[in-house]
């Protein structure tokens, strides 16, 4: 059976399956056993384990887990081990069918002819497994913290699965196995250094009673919660970061001496008799005016005309940050990356664009963040 010549195709798969391994961040409070989770085409098999730690951080201030944290969001007392079993015959058909419709398998004459060798089914079809398992384990998640309404268990990332076990069987004899490994995303071995620069700087807002530019800690929580795969509310976060920081710009500007009210609102497109101050004004109109008339009006920044291609990928960023804000759709990583870099890039253009006038302010400690990812 480990003759990685075996080809499998001439033996019964139906008694085919695979078994994935992997510990949650936290613990679920269920009764250690099975629970069967739906899936489409199939049903995954999923037992529970609490596991104790055994090693406690000293600043919990307890030698042994005798008691309960609430709301152990890291499972620094206990977690769950979850091993998902799985039918492999209909997991690598489902998996084929994929890669033929994508034109990813060779056709002669229209038929596509798969030779399924152990080797190939071990190191061809584990991290579908792997996905499929993690798929089944985020839904049970899913059910129990509507259910018991423990508000801070939440669907866990890949990245969080520092490593899964995953071994094959048919007939419940082991063929081999491999494993999923994701240590090392958005992680790092060692703490970055501080230059001497950043030094100084440090020091010098140590010394000072100055805020953190509220845009900039906006866009500083969006790169984290997309470190965090938290995809949907990352751009939710840089569009808020991008909107406040246009509107301290423009509140700069129409606050200089010599702006009425009246002038802002017809930059901003507001109806004057419906508000009663710059703020008001700045809230009732829409971003793509602030992003379009107002910032070519105040800086002759023409983000419309002046670069087109950056403002059509403002509108899929926009469209992308209203889908998830307004309708609650998942955001995906790809999308979620593009519609933050497009937003902080825009955030750039205003910064490096002309600030000669007598109107705005300092932007020194803005204008050294980074915003991009």
């Amino acid at each position: 059976m480990s003759d990685e010549n075996y080809d499998i195709e001439r033996q019964d798969i139906a008694g085919l399956t695979v078994k994935v391994t992997f510990d949650l961040p936290f613990c679920l409070y269920l009764d250690d056993g099975l629970y069967q989770v739906a899936r489409e085409g199939w049903t995954a098999s999923v037992h529970l384990e609490r596991i104790t730690q055994t090693h406690l951080d000293p600043r919990l201030g307890i030698d042994q887990a005798t008691t309960e944290l609430i709301r152990d969001r890291h499972g620094r007392l206990r977690y769950s081990r979850a091993a998902v079993e799985l039918p492999g015959k209909a997991l690598i058909e489902k998996e084929l069918r994929r890669q033929a419709e994508a034109g990813e398998l060779e056709a002669q004459e229209g038929v596509v002819s798969v030779t399924l060798t152990i080797e190939r089914i071990i190191s061809g079809f584990g991290d579908v497994a792997f996905q499929e398992a993690f798929g089944a384990v985020n839904r049970l998640i899913e059910v129990y913290r509507h259910v018991t309404d423990q508000f801070h268990i939440r669907r866990v990332s890949r990245e969080e699965i520092f490593r899964a076990d995953i071994q094959w069987y048919q007939n419940g004899e082991p063929l081999g196995g491999t494993y999923y490994g994701a240590f090392g995303h958005g992680m790092s071995l060692g703490p970055r250094g501080f230059d001497d620069q950043a030094m100084e700087r440090l020091r010098s807002l140590l010394n000072s009673t100055r805020p953190i530019p509220v845009a900039i800690a906006l866009f500083q929580d969006a790169k984290d919660r997309l470190d965090r795969s938290e995809y949907r509310l990352a751009v939710i976060d840089a569009r808020t970061a991008l909107e406040v920081f246009v509107d301290e710009v423009l509140l700069g500007y129409f606050s200089a001496p010599g702006t009425s009210l009246e002038e802002a609102c017809r930059v901003l497109d507001v109806e004057s008799r419906k508000v009663q101050t710059l703020e008001d004004a700045l809230q009732h109109s829409l971003i793509n005016r602030k992003l379009g008339h107002a910032l070519k009006q105040v800086l002759n920044l023409d983000l419309h005309d002046g670069d087109p291609q950056l403002w059509q990928r403002w509108l899929r960023a926009k469209e992308i940050r209203e889908r998830g804000a307004h309708r609650g759709q998942e955001v995906g990583r790809i999308e979620a990356i593009e519609a933050i870099n497009t937003m902080g890039e825009i955030m750039e253009s205003i910064r490096n664009a002309p600030k000669s006038a007598a109107w705005v302010k300092d932007r020194s400690d803005i204008t050294k963040q980074d915003c991009s990812i």
